[in-house]
């Protein structure tokens, strides 16, 4: 989870990391808080990965900003995140397809392919 607050709408908008104490004692007028996250869980044959931004205001005006700033980078922030989570399928995919080292009983060095079924690795996206 990160935690970053601002005024996001603004040029020099003053965004900023903070930490979760930080983040919850935050109130100063004219300032948005924004936390992302990404969630990981189990589905039937693969995983399902997902993306969730909240946003917060400090005060009524920074609510009508804010509100008119989305209207306009709405669009443009969902591609952003559809091309996030293209990207990590894609790696999480060719890790899966890379071949994997593993340790023999007798300490040799072991080379098998993940998506062997007969070596106990059959995990899938």
């Amino acid at each position: 989870m990160l935690g970053a607050v601002g005024r996001f709408w603004a040029v020099d908008s003053g965004i900023r990391r903070v930490s979760r104490e930080e983040f919850v004692a935050f109130d100063a007028p004219g300032f948005a808080k924004a936390v992302m996250n990404f969630h990981v869980r189990p589905v039937p044959g693969g995983t399902v990965m997902t993306t969730e931004t909240r946003i917060g205001t400090t005060d009524d005006e920074a609510r009508r900003k804010f509100r008119r700033y989305w209207h306009v980078v709405m669009p443009g922030s969902a591609l952003i995140r559809r091309v996030w989570l293209r990207a990590i399928r894609k790696r999480a995919e060719r890790a899966l397809e890379a071949p994997a080292a593993e340790i023999a009983e007798d300490g040799e060095h072991q080379e098998h392919d993940q998506d062997d079924p007969e070596n106990g690795h059959g995990a899938r996206l």
